[in-house]
């Protein structure tokens, strides 16, 4: 009933790699995963992962990697059980990834197994409710290990308890699915959910009124084309005429150009179903959202202008320039700059290749995401 909850999607993706030993292929099982997730008043939200692996063939060697879907968290321990030592660990955030890498002590050998203790802190992961009014709430997907083989391991118990900011009541609550337990716990209310033999997809979601946390997220895409005006703004050193003389010149030729080869171009995305991909890029957004190719290229022109990679020679016919930078450049900015031949003018089989490249890294970053809930995002 609640599915349509527009929120913030947390995802718990925890994937192991692992190094194999002598050629044995690595097999091994989950014992137990158990969460609990403390959801604070000032918005964040304190997870303890308590998880537990056992190793049926090959062997763990050199690090575990737990993927968080949000680059602001911090690593507050990470430590082994049996062993009790505090373990090294890496956080790896990248434009689009964010990640926890740690490293056992010592090897995991065929029969043995491991738990692992980890504790985090996100911030900034708890949206405004737009189906209930007033609320605000979060989804939590789990999802099983993937062997190397393809197969998807077991997780023979999954237990969590997910802890509400204090004076939340009872009635003011709304979750799927039905919890199978519902009590009081130093004056918090504690939803809890159990599983055994785990092997599919596990998807909770909770939203309760937001008058109970602080800093609560309204998520807002500007709109492209305020994005393309703050480009031009940002330019510098033309008129305003000449501008707009520049856009309708780029994109008459650019259209001209690319007549005929949107065939080179179709999207792919597949495996729809953990919401909306945060973090694309104006360029990425504006292809998503199925606005011309020449526009999207458009885009592309002016970021490398206001960057100062490239300048105009010529308006007509359109010639270009390429300027020594050691300006960071994103990568379809980077094949962009390919695409302008030594007489200034663009290559149109050049400019459909980067198309195709910002439509296989799109098919790539939406992954297991919903690609309807992306756009409206």
């Amino acid at each position: 009933m609640y599915r349509k909850i527009f929120v913030f999607i947390i995802i718990l993706l925890i994937i192991f790699q692992f190094q194999n030993t002598c050629g044995q292929t690595l097999i091994y099982h989950i014992v137990k995963l158990h969460v609990v997730d403390y959801v604070e008043k000032d918005g964040s939200m304190h997870i303890t992962y308590n998880i537990t692996v056992k190793v049926d063939s090959g062997a763990i060697r050199r690090y575990l990697s737990v993927g968080i879907f949000g680059p602001d968290f911090d690593v507050i321990e990470a430590r082994e059980i049996e062993t009790g030592a505090l373990i090294s660990y890496e956080k790896r955030v990248s434009e689009n990834e964010y990640y926890v890498y740690l490293t056992p002590s010592k090897p995991i050998y065929s029969g043995e197994s491991r738990t692992f203790l980890l504790k985090i802190i996100l911030r900034r992961h708890i949206y405004e409710d737009k189906e209930n009014p007033g609320n605000a709430g979060f989804i939590l997907k789990f999802y099983p290990w993937k062997l190397s083989s393809g197969e998807y391991t077991v997780t023979k118990e999954f237990k969590i308890k997910i802890i509400l900011p204090e004076g939340v009541n009872k009635g003011e609550v709304k979750n799927y699915p039905n919890y199978d337990n519902i009590f009081i716990e130093n004056n918090r209310i504690v939803l809890y959910w159990e599983r055994y033999d785990l092997k599919d997809v596990f998807e909770i979601g909770v939203s309760f009124p937001k008058k109970y946390v602080e800093n609560v997220v309204q998520p807002e895409q500007p709109d492209i084309w305020d994005q393309i005006i703050n480009f031009i703004v940002g330019l510098g050193g033309f008129g305003c005429c000449t501008i707009f003389f520049i856009v309708f010149i780029i994109i008459s030729i650019v259209s001209s150009q690319l007549r005929g080869k949107s065939s080179y171009v179709s999207p792919r995305f597949a495996i729809e179903g953990l919401g909306p991909r945060k973090g694309l890029t104006a360029v990425e957004a504006a292809y998503l959202l199925e606005l011309p190719y020449e526009k999207v290229l458009t885009m592309i022109l002016f970021s490398t202008l206001k960057k100062g990679v490239v300048r105009i020679k010529s308006t007509a016919p359109l010639l270009l320039e390429k300027v020594e930078s050691k300006v960071r450049l994103r990568y379809y900015e980077r094949r962009f700059l390919k695409c302008i031949k030594e007489d200034g003018s663009l290559d149109k089989n050049c400019l459909a290749n980067t198309l195709m490249l910002i439509d296989r890294t799109l098919s790539r970053k939406l992954r297991g995401y919903s690609y309807i809930e992306t756009k409206k995002y």
